[in-house]
């Protein structure tokens, strides 16, 4: 009867990997020794934060901001709705992006709620489309951008009723997307 040679690392390795399937083990030699492999990183599973943008710091598109006391850093290949300059302390927005290990968020789409404001037209300034107004205390640049909803050139007048809907500015003030009719 011939002596068996010892059955190498690797063969009752692969034999263990086979869950009791029959192998033919092809080598006996002795394994090498086992070489470290590094785990690929699994790729990291987006979160999502809403709330109240806070502590805006940096220039666009590389800011970094708070939203529900989380930290948000955004970049160049960050999707902006609403645009970057959206992103103000106050604004209200929904972040998408993977935590980091240090618990922020690496924001890959940045969605800005719009504001809106409804009220009589006050202290109207400009000449159609372009103008700067007041609706209940805060103030609105419209531009050739802006879509009239219901209304013409011609009713955007003092005592108008309107609903607008559009971005804060830096200065609290609302570029208007849109302004429409509104009841009083």
């Amino acid at each position: 009867m011939k002596s068996l040679l010892p059955v190498s690392v690797a063969a009752l390795l692969s034999l263990c990997a086979c869950r009791g399937r029959e192998v033919e083990i092809i080598s006996s030699a002795p394994a090498a020794p086992s070489q470290t492999t590094a785990t690929s990183a699994r790729p990291a599973v987006p979160v999502r934060v809403d709330g109240r943008v806070a502590g805006v710091s940096s220039v666009c598109p590389a800011l970094t901001f708070t939203v529900s006391g989380i930290t948000v850093t955004t970049s160049a290949s960050t999707d902006f709705s609403g645009g970057c300059a959206a992103i103000l302390n106050g604004a209200t927005v929904s972040v998408t992006g993977p935590r980091q290990t240090d618990g922020s968020i690496a924001a890959t789409r940045v969605e800005v709620a719009e504001a809106e404001v409804t009220g009589a037209m006050s202290a109207v300034q400009g000449t159609c489309p372009v103008l700067t107004f007041s609706v209940a205390g805060t103030s609105v640049s419209a531009s050739a951008a802006t879509i009239l909803d219901g209304l013409s050139c011609a009713q955007l007048t003092n005592g108008t009723v309107v609903r607008v809907d559009g971005y804060r500015q830096a200065d609290g003030s609302i570029q208007a997307g849109t302004i429409s009719a509104a009841r009083r």
